[in-house]
């Protein structure tokens, strides 16, 4: 309901003389934002600017810009913010394979003790970099999905 809201709003401001949009979104900007609200709780910056973006998104598509309407207008940083939580919220939503999950019990020897090394410095949050490097064909690539499956089934983010 409240992105309908949203695009009412905006079709309200493009196509209707609004006297006063800055207070119009002032009175309604609790009820535009609701889903928003429900999705990133507490976080007012994150729930101001998604609400101000899709109306700004809108307002667009009919032709006008935000700043025609005086409406409140987002920070870099709130911006930078909201990337960071679309990022992380991308992420989560990866799902791992089963064979993913599984290709840890076939590593042989020499990967697992690479798995292991790699591993304990993820678990630490230790900054590192490592090269993996062998002919074609040794199961590199096999070894990074098992790696990338236990780091996104501990709940780690990359």
């Amino acid at each position: 309901m409240p992105s309908a809201l949203r695009r009412l709003f905006a079709t309200l401001l493009v196509h209707c003389e609004v006297g006063n949009p800055r207070l119009l979104w002032e009175k309604f900007s609790s009820l535009l934002s609701e889903d928003f609200q429900r999705s990133y709780g507490s976080n007012e910056k994150l729930v101001h600017y998604k609400t101000i973006t899709d109306i700004a998104q809108v307002i667009e598509s009919m032709g006008k810009h935000q700043a025609d309407f005086d409406l409140p207008t987002v920070c870099y940083e709130d911006i930078q913010l909201c990337k960071r939580v679309k990022e992380i919220e991308e992420e989560l939503k990866i799902h791992v394979s089963p064979e993913d999950i599984i290709a840890l019990s076939k590593l042989n020897t020499c990967q697992m003790e690479a798995y292991n090394i790699i591993m304990q410095h993820v678990r630490d949050q230790k900054l590192v970099a490592f090269f993996i490097d062998g002919p074609g064909g040794t199961c590199k690539t096999y070894m990074y999905k098992a790696l990338l499956a236990t780091v996104r089934s501990e709940g780690f983010l990359l």
